[in-house]
């Protein structure tokens, strides 16, 4: 029977051979040689974890070199135009403007908790889609002058203000820092909170007061106009009851106008040579007219409207082209557009919503239209066709 057995090594030799510990020159070299694989491994690794993380951080901060935060990083403070675009987003149209033929200009206003700590201002520029922002460094809503260069003066204060310029960089203005006859593009700028009416350049960002002259109780400027002359028009406030009158000032000397039977300024457009001024009755909100006197040839002679001789009995705001257009909106959103070279006639100019308010714009006056919930501007030619501007937010 073992005859048919297959031939099996010896198992026991086997056993002994597998189990029997080699000698210890030879546990040394094997033990040897798996640090050192290990140590390549580990090596290798490293190498291409660090890889990882440079490439990482190139694709994270586009390509600068830096090193990638810790996960528990605190947030960074926000950038300053971070906060501008927050309080545009959140934050109420508080003035406007145009800054240029094809950009709009609007200054926004958030007040976190009513009345404690103030506001919060911030602008914003749209210029052919390219959009600037930043802060104003003011709670108070400034005023805005739009330059024919396209620059916007925003003033807050006396000698406190900022020029804003179409590329979005910004120049605080000197207070009475302007000396001689300030250029063509300069404005005029009103401080309304105390009365004070500011010359500015935009170019130099130079600016100084308007003086007032002894008129009676008047005690500052309500607003102020420029012609084509260099000419200064303005109405006075304080000046008391049945006594309210636009005021020419040129090269030292003052002439005035009276405008009756308003008994309390009202508003001021300019264009080429021509001037209007408004006074009205009261100082509710609605501003009925008591007389809308209109110069064509800078102040040498007046001509004063009465109710009877307008389409409209109340006056929101006036604003005029270069060319010598005089709009006017009307408390109820109405819209109204001169059709004479004197400004003594006027006709309804069609709008696609309520007109609440109207800016100058060189060849064109803006208004603002609340169609909707959302604010929005228009530009109106001389024949009163409406070109919408780039949305606000």
């Amino acid at each position: 029977m073992s005859d048919q057995l297959p031939e099996f090594p010896d198992l026991a030799t086997q056993v002994t051979r597998s189990v029997r510990p080699p000698a210890f020159e030879e546990l040394a070299r094997r033990a040897s040689g798996r640090r050192r694989r290990r140590t390549t491994i580990a090596l290798t690794t490293l190498a291409l974890v660090v890889a990882a993380i440079a490439v990482g951080s190139t694709v994270l901060f586009g390509g600068h070199d830096r090193a990638v935060p810790p996960i528990d990083h605190p947030s960074p403070t926000p950038a300053k135009t971070d906060r501008a675009a927050e309080i545009v987003r959140t934050g109420t149209l508080a003035g406007y403007a145009a800054a240029g033929p094809h950009a709009s200009f609007a200054v926004w206003s958030r007040c976190p908790r009513a009345m404690a700590d103030g506001c919060q201002i911030a602008w914003r520029i749209d210029n052919r889609g390219r959009v600037s922002e930043g802060m104003v460094p003011t709670d108070t809503v400034p005023q805005l002058a739009p330059a024919p260069n396209g620059d916007v003066v925003l003033v807050w204060g006396i000698g406190e203000g900022l020029v804003v310029h179409p590329d979005g960089r910004t120049v605080p203005t000197p207070v009475d820092a302007l000396r001689g006859d300030p250029g063509t593009d300069s404005v005029i700028v009103q401080e309304t909170a105390r009365h004070s009416t500011l010359l500015v350049d935009p170019t130099t960002a130079a600016s100084r007061r308007l003086s007032m002259p002894s008129l009676g109780n008047a005690d500052g400027w309500v607003q102020a106009v420029r012609t084509i002359d260099g000419d200064v028009f303005a109405l006075a406030h304080g000046s008391g009851p049945s006594a309210v009158a636009v005021s020419m000032l040129r090269a030292g000397t003052t002439s005035r106008h009276p405008l009756r039977p308003g008994t309390l300024p009202g508003y001021l457009a300019a264009s080429g040579h021509r001037v209007a001024a408004f006074s009205s009755f009261d100082g509710a909100t609605i501003l009925p007219v008591g007389d809308l006197a209109v110069t064509t040839d800078d102040g040498a002679s007046w001509t004063d409207l009465q109710r009877n001789d307008l389409p409209f009995t109340d006056i929101a705001a006036m604003a005029a082209t270069t060319a010598g257009t005089l709009f006017v909106s009307t408390n109820d959103g109405k819209l109204f557009r001169t059709t004479n070279s004197a400004w003594t006639r006027f006709t309804t100019v069609p709008a696609s919503g309520k007109v609440v308010g109207l800016e100058p714009a060189g060849s064109s006056v803006v208004g603002r239209v609340d169609a909707d919930s959302t604010p929005r501007l228009s530009r109106y030619d001389d024949a009163g066709h409406a070109t919408p501007l780039p949305p606000l937010r």
